[in-house]
């Protein structure tokens, strides 16, 4: 049976993946926020939007912004 994927996971991953990244590439510190979830769209011109694409035991296609 596949494993089920819910928010916290999702936003362990990211945020893992984001320090990691942060660290290695640029050697600057970062420190997550509290995650939620936004009930409308994003403006065109509003903050960052990042696609992610997943392979291995998770797959599949999602945008953060």
């Amino acid at each position: 049976m596949p494993e089920q994927l819910d928010q916290a996971k999702i936003v362990a991953a990211v945020c893992g993946a984001t320090e990691e990244v942060f660290s290695t590439m640029l050697s600057i510190p970062v420190a997550a926020q509290e995650a939620y979830r936004q009930s409308s769209k994003p403006a065109p011109a509003d903050g960052v939007m990042a696609l992610l694409g997943l392979a291995g035991k998770w797959v599949g296609i999602g945008s953060l912004c």
